[in-house]
């Protein structure tokens, strides 16, 4: 199984254990990493070359491109590039341990080969028995976001905005990467919506996390939250076109 995660970063050079968790989910057996330098201004690029190597990919833009896009566009010229069977994308931030890497991995992987998913989401949400730490205020303002979302885009999963996701790489997700996001914050949602629209195949998986922290540093702040319900309403206007 091939399968390549791409890492988006924008000025981490200060965010602790960066270099270092990026370093030991690189070293995971049959996995190789794709960093995205999306137009740091900082010194991300020196930490990037620290870590290039044999299954270390480092992508770089000379400007900003909002993650969605930077994803979108990296993530675009690989497939055109290279043979895969699986991409995804997690974040850099080090909220998912390494072994909750490891083990979604292993089990999501499994479900695109033998259940005939398209989409494997690491799940976030708070069950008996899982480490799963969310703010409070952060969380609940998530469900309402999600939640208003949900009216239109019934099919979305409880956890789209979750940032470790894999993909079967398909002509659909090769069609769906070919536009640009017209979202800053709710890329999941359009990228989901495009693989529902394209595809007749059983679309997501959601697969409950083991473990999962907020960590400071997010450049998602609580007053991002009013653009991002702007957002909302662009997404309830592309789907009346649909």
């Amino acid at each position: 199984m091939k399968l390549t995660l791409f890492v988006p970063l924008y000025n981490e050079e200060k965010r602790l254990n960066v270099e270092e968790y990026i370093s030991s989910i690189s070293q995971l057996q049959g996995l190789n990493l794709v960093l995205v330098n999306d137009g740091s201004s900082d010194d991300t690029s020196t930490m990037l070359e620290r870590l290039k190597g044999p299954k270390i990919e480092i992508v770089n833009f000379s400007t900003n491109q909002g993650k969605g896009e930077a994803l979108r566009k990296a993530m675009r010229e690989y497939l055109l590039q290279n043979e895969v069977e699986i991409v995804g994308y997690l974040d850099c931030d080090g909220a998912f341990p390494k072994s909750a890497v490891v083990t979604f991995l292993r089990t999501a992987t499994e479900k695109i080969q033998n259940g005939n998913f398209q989409v494997c989401i690491a799940s976030r949400i708070m069950l008996s028995g899982r480490d799963v730490l969310r703010e409070a205020k952060r969380h609940y303002i998530s469900r309402i976001l999600i939640t208003l979302i949900g009216f239109r885009y019934s099919f979305m999963p409880y956890d789209s905005q979750s940032g470790l996701k894999i993909f079967r790489v398909t002509q659909a997700l090769n069609d769906s990467l070919k536009i640009p996001f017209r979202t800053k914050w709710l890329f999941d949602i359009e990228l989901l919506s495009r693989l529902h629209r394209m595809s007749n195949e059983n679309l997501i998986w959601e697969e409950p996390v083991m473990a999962w922290a907020d960590k400071p540093g997010s450049h998602l702040r609580l007053r991002n939250f009013a653009n991002v319900f702007k957002e909302v309403v662009t997404l309830y206007l592309l789907k009346a076109k649909d």
